[in-house]
């Protein structure tokens, strides 16, 4: 029995019929994959910055100069990322 030819031409071979959408599922999920590292990062980054003004905070004399040093670095990353 001859196994009829798919709209590409293959005899017999696995072919995706609706590409478009398997396409667009395929990249949705890297999206969301892409997104959970995103967010997992932005999560290290913050808990890193907390460490560093806790030992700024108890390196200092008062907290008026960790205040002063926070606000500083903060001053310094919005104008570096705008």
């Amino acid at each position: 029995m001859a196994l009829p030819l798919s709209a590409a031409g293959f005899a017999g071979g696995i072919m995706i019929v609706c590409y478009g959408g398997h396409a667009a599922n395929e990249r949705t999920f890297l999206a969301w994959v892409r997104t959970g590292i995103a967010v997992i990062v932005f999560g290290f980054a913050i808990e890193k910055f907390n460490l560093f003004v806790r030992v700024m905070a108890k390196s200092s004399a008062n907290s008026r100069s960790a205040d002063i040093c926070l606000r500083s670095m903060i001053c310094l990353y919005l104008r570096r990322t705008h």
